[in-house]
């Protein structure tokens, strides 16, 4: 749960790549991917184009 939580706090300050959110919240990438895609299913997180080698997520709000 604490891990969700991690993750959704450093969505909302801005679009980011996996390794920026695993920077920011200290969780190693593979945890925060598997995180993510699972957010990303249950309509919690959009993709917001690509940076680089990897794309950013953003925090999708709930009232969409």
């Amino acid at each position: 749960r604490d891990t969700l939580k991690a993750i959704q706090e450093a969505l909302k300050g801005g679009p980011r790549t996996i390794p920026e959110i695993a920077e920011a919240t200290g969780i190693p990438s593979p945890k925060v991917l598997w995180h993510v895609m699972a957010m990303k299913k249950y309509g919690k997180v959009t993709e917001a184009g690509p940076a680089g080698d990897y794309f950013r997520y953003q925090w999708k709000e709930a009232s969409s």
